[in-house]
């Protein structure tokens, strides 16, 4: 019987938080950008906050640049954004 192990390398993994603000509750935001993250296969989570909504994600680092650059599109149509805050 023959074993084999991938080593993890979690150098290939890159994360990044967004915090936004604006019209972003209330209106199926979460959900879609869950949508969005799981199409590119991140990993994370989207939650309320008292002022909007915090985005957690990660994942490789094309996906990660994916998402911040198209998240946009992705929003439900009344979403509006007043600012979008990046770690």
């Amino acid at each position: 019987m023959t074993t084999t192990t991938t080593k993890f390398d979690a150098s290939m993994l890159v994360a990044a938080r967004l915090t936004l603000t604006g019209r972003v509750q209330g209106i199926g935001l979460r959900p879609a950008v869950a949508r969005f993250a799981q199409q590119l296969s991140l990993a994370g989570y989207v939650g309320n906050t008292h002022g909007g909504v915090e985005i957690h994600f990660e994942g490789p680092p094309s996906g990660v640049q994916r998402f911040e650059h198209e998240l946009h599109a992705h929003l439900p149509a009344a979403a509006e954004i007043l600012s979008a805050n990046s770690e």
